[in-house]
């Protein structure tokens, strides 16, 4: 919901209902106005309603495209600014340089040690190419032939599965080694 600054009436951008306060159109008979989260915009900013029903691009954290950035910066420097577009690129390439730098990550290091930058701003280019590949209409597809039961798997039965051992274990309380609570120095 905008907030009104200056006198001004409010319209719903779900019904197109004109309101001259606030809160007024917090009781709206089609009961889209329901308090401040409300989908308001202020009749008189034509902006307001257009810009309403576009992608959200300002939800993407800047600190994401900060490292995306100085990630496809290195790539540049290495192979070329966009080269993937010129080119095209092969998914099975780019899925398993993101999963190199996912499972460096994981396993405790930040940063590539050869150039510093961080094996997560790596994973997010790697992720931005196969997009942008994608979109393009470049990608070469080489996924392996899909599993037509691998939704099932992971969506319902492997859950199942998970219900059936937090009912046979919930009651334990074991130590997970985490790096919270488990060093190197202590596997010695």
């Amino acid at each position: 919901m905008t907030r009104q600054t200056t006198k001004h009436n409010w319209s719903c951008d779900i019904c197109g209902a004109i309101f001259t306060s606030l809160s007024e159109a917090e009781g709206c008979e089609e009961g889209h106005h329901v308090g401040p989260s409300s989908p308001m915009t202020k009749a008189t900013n034509p902006k307001d309603a257009i810009a309403s029903g576009k992608a959200p691009l300002h939800l993407v954290p800047t600190s994401f495209k900060a490292y995306t950035a100085l990630a496809l910066a290195e790539g540049m420097m290495k192979y070329g600014a966009w080269n993937w577009r010129a080119a095209g690129v092969r998914a099975s390439v780019y899925v398993s340089a993101l999963e190199r730098h996912l499972g460096k990550w994981f396993n405790g290091e930040e940063c590539d040690p050869k150039t510093g930058v961080p094996h997560l701003a790596n994973a997010s280019a790697c992720l931005a190419v196969l997009i942008d590949s994608m979109t393009q209409g470049n990608l070469t597809d080489d996924r392996p032939i899909p599993q037509s039961c691998l939704p099932v798997l992971i969506d319902k039965q492997l859950p199942e599965g998970v219900a059936v051992l937090r009912d046979q274990f919930g009651t334990c309380a074991p130590t997970h080694y985490t790096r919270d609570h488990y060093t190197l120095d202590q596997q010695s």
